[in-house]
């Protein structure tokens, strides 16, 4: 029953306003529930759930003042800290200030303490890209520890908008950045941010990514990206999706960065690059650009593609005009008797043509030429 009725309460605390989510709360409670109950990491209509706050950070958290009110009246701790450091008082500075006020005087009647409130007023100088100001509010490391669990991703927001102060600040106070911080710095071209997150010692690559940070880099053909992350242990030998091909300097050189290409070719392993060498003369010229282009779908590779046009040519002698990663073109010297029948075996190379039948066989009959593509 008490297992019911903190599930009850769970559901009721993430959607308070839903009709009678209130009075669900009470009942809740009334049934055994435990009003300091922590929340899961889940999400809900209204977004992310932070695992670990209490039901109470939860709804100040989401300006529920109603629902915060409800808990308070059955007995949730109003000085009671959650997993991530949130004490009840020091999130209702982060409240919008509409909620702030009937939040904040909840808690004081029921004898919540007044520590962490410069909490909000240090979040929104963050916010605002007031350094020095932010400075000045800094009490402790563990100020921003804290605020790194926030719904607002203050490390982030300093990438995008290219505030290298704040973000050093940030840093240097050890609010913890990730790989994803990383990423987003390589796609904005923010090589201020790439180098701070790298001096404050954020790894250049993850074990388990499959396309890294650098092959992001090399296919921009950001060369001092590329090299700063080199520097800090970027391993150019790695692949992508267990193809010994598709490494960084194979991004460089798809996307037309040859300078890139060679910088990061010169520095690979000589064991790797014969590998490669091997595979490149095994296959037929014929299908190279497939190979340079790394033409796939979501469900074949290129070996598969491939594997369809050997037979179209075997039987029907092809030519492939151009390709790209997600586009193909083909010449028939002669063609299939039926194109009817012979659309099914497009099909299954290219289910997407289902979308234009009568197009693709109008240019096969007339020109000889089929032109597919992948979403």
């Amino acid at each position: 029953m008490t297992k019911q009725a903190n599930e009850a309460l769970l559901h009721a605390v993430l959607e308070p306003r839903k009709p009678g989510a209130l009075k669900k709360i009470v009942e809740a409670c009334e049934a055994g529930a435990d009003p300091n109950a922590h929340c899961p990491e889940t999400s809900t209509s209204n977004g992310r759930v932070v695992g670990g706050s209490t039901l109470l950070t939860y709804s100040i958290h989401s300006w529920s003042s109603n629902a915060v009110g409800k808990l308070l009246e059955c007995g949730a701790d109003p000085n009671l800290a959650d997993s991530n450091g949130w004490t009840p008082w020091m999130a209702s500075t982060l409240a919008d200030e509409s909620k702030r006020g009937k939040i904040q005087e909840a808690l004081a009647q029921y004898g919540a303490h007044k520590s962490g409130e410069h909490i909000g007023q240090l979040a929104r100088a963050i916010s605002e890209g007031d350094v020095d100001r932010a400075a000045s509010l800094v009490e402790t490391d563990r100020d921003l520890d804290i605020l790194s669990t926030f719904r607002v991703d203050l490390v982030g927001h300093q990438i995008r908008t290219g505030n290298a102060r704040m973000l050093e600040l940030l840093l240097k106070h050890k609010m913890t950045p990730t790989s994803t911080h990383l990423v987003n710095a390589i796609r904005t071209k923010n090589l201020d941010a790439v180098d701070l997150l790298l001096h404050y010692g954020l790894a250049p690559e993850r074990p388990d990514q499959n396309e890294t940070p650098v092959m992001t880099a090399a296919g921009m053909g950001e060369m001092e990206i590329v090299q700063r992350l080199v520097a800090a242990g970027a391993d150019v030998n790695r692949y992508a999706d267990e193809n010994i091909e598709w490494t960084a300097a194979f991004y460089a050189r798809q996307a037309g960065h040859g300078n890139v290409a060679d910088w990061l070719t010169a520095r690979m392993n000589p064991t790797l690059l014969e590998k490669q060498q091997q595979l490149t003369a095994a296959r037929d010229p014929k299908y190279r650009l497939l190979f340079e282009k790394a033409t796939a779908s979501e469900s074949l590779s290129t070996d598969d593609i491939v594997a369809f046009l050997t037979r179209w040519d075997a039987e029907y002698s092809i030519t492939v005009t151009d390709a790209d990663a997600d586009r193909l073109a083909v010449r028939f010297a002669s063609l299939p008797k039926e194109l009817d029948d012979f659309f099914q075996e497009i099909l299954r190379l290219c289910p997407e043509a289902s979308d234009y039948e009568r197009d693709l066989l109008k240019e096969l009959a007339n020109n000889k030429t089929l032109s597919l593509w992948w979403d």
